[in-house]
């Protein structure tokens, strides 16, 4: 029976009909959850510099994956901090501004071209506005893509980049599975010797550092899974789900009255 069908028939099968529509839309947005846990990627004393001596510049990134409304593509949303003096090392640094990060794709991704959403949050300052693909950070290499203030990812005006002890928030598109899919692949490619990925290389650049050479490049992240918390007794359900119960009472009062490679050089 197609569409033009049942909008002949009686007024109860619609109701039914477009009540069937509606949960089936709830429970879609329920399988657009987010993965269940985070990739973290803390640059800092224990990572490789470009300089002999570390500035004392570091940085965060969390990793984060929710399948898209279009199928076959993921979003992967990347919180980006400038964590700088906290805590102090290497030269010392306590101020600076976090020109970009970038990261290679495990076998199998793929980068959605012109995907960059920026400024999530609502804030009325988006410092990651440019998407590079084939980043290069020399003596680094090249990744498969970045986010930065411009695209002069080596060099440049760096007075509208991200300054010390704040946070900005970007979102691109990927393609190769779901989001737990992208997400083990991830970390698999990040931790784990046998993949064929390992490792993902990663960096991350800093200019206008107040210690050491004035500037510096962090690569080698500590590679961590930031897990959502424990489930706890009488725990209280999660939005979505709340709203997936709220359409299945209000469809049986509907019926009663009749109502989803890497590229690495």
């Amino acid at each position: 029976m197609n569409a033009q069908h049942l909008i002949r028939i009686g007024g109860a099968a619609r109701g039914r009909f477009y009540g069937v529509g509606l949960l089936v839309g709830a429970l879609s947005l329920v399988a657009t959850a987010p993965a269940e846990a985070s990739i973290e990627l803390n640059f800092g004393a224990d990572s490789t510099s470009s300089n002999p001596t570390a500035t004392g510049a570091s940085a965060k990134v969390v990793m984060s994956f929710i399948d898209s409304l279009l199928p076959g593509e993921v979003d992967l949303e990347l919180l980006i901090s400038n964590t700088t003096g906290s805590p102090v090392f290497g030269s010392g640094a306590t101020a600076s501004m976090l020109t970009g990060f970038a990261i290679d794709l495990p076998i199998g991704v793929s980068l959605v071209a012109n995907s960059l959403m920026t400024d999530l949050d609502g804030d009325t300052v988006a410092y990651f506005d440019t998407l590079l693909v084939n980043a290069s950070l020399p003596p680094f290499g090249s990744v498969d893509f970045g986010v930065a203030d411009n695209a002069n990812f080596q060099g440049g005006n760096a007075n509208g980049a991200l300054p010390a002890g704040s946070s900005d928030k970007v979102s691109i598109k990927l393609s190769g599975g779901t989001a737990a899919d992208l997400e083990a692949a991830f970390l698999s490619a990040l931790t784990d010797p046998g993949d064929d990925s390992y490792e993902l290389t990663s960096f991350v650049r800093f200019q206008q550092v107040n210690a050491g050479e004035g500037s510096d490049k962090l690569t080698d992240p500590t590679i961590t899974m930031t897990p959502p918390p424990p489930p706890t007794d009488g725990e209280v359900p999660e939005p979505a789900s709340l709203f997936v119960w709220a359409m299945v009472a209000t469809l049986g009062v509907g019926s009663a009255t009749g109502c989803r490679q890497r590229n690495r050089a």
